[in-house]
């Protein structure tokens, strides 16, 4: 995981508790993935086996490694992530925003969110077209359309999405 400065990394008070929002640690790579996994099935359940297999070994390999990634903690424990790739002063790309199933709904999302539009003056993300609720939730984040495409590994149409600030 790339290495971060950790004047950019705060606290922040949610309704039910005090959230940090700090970099991720290597050794909790299977923690994040476990948490992709649940939140996947739940967002994503027109894709059998995410967060597993050939998936979760790229995941592993290629993304955590170098990407960065906030972890938003609460009690020492992780309740979500979000990974930026490509990521510049101009410009970033969301490449994952997962939170556990039993933490959602509780503003962490948007948390990580504010975290990422920290980092970079306009921010990307790929959305499921079929994931109605992931696509609501971005575009309530002030993010808007700019494209479509089709997913290379699930063979999915995806919405291109953009929001400058």
């Amino acid at each position: 995981m790339v290495a971060r400065d950790p004047r950019r990394w705060g606290m922040r008070r949610t309704v039910s508790g005090l959230v940090t929002i700090r970099p991720a640690d290597p050794t909790e790579t299977e923690a994040l993935i476990a948490i992709w996994r649940d939140a996947a099935r739940r967002a994503h359940p027109f894709l059998p086996g995410e967060g597993r297999g050939a998936r979760a070994h790229t995941a592993r390999t290629a993304l955590f490694p170098k990407a960065e990634t906030a972890v938003a903690e609460a009690d020492g424990q992780a309740l979500g992530f979000l990974s930026l790739i490509d990521r510049t002063p101009e410009r970033a790309e969301i490449a994952k925003l997962y939170i556990r199933p039993s933490d959602q709904g509780r503003g962490l999302g948007r948390q990580l969110v504010a975290w990422a539009a920290g980092r970079a003056d306009t921010l990307s993300c790929k959305v499921y077209l079929r994931n109605a609720t992931g696509l609501g939730f971005w575009q309530h984040l002030g993010f808007s359309e700019t494209g479509r495409a089709i997913d290379g590994t699930t063979a999915e149409v995806v919405a291109i999405l953009e929001r400058q600030g």
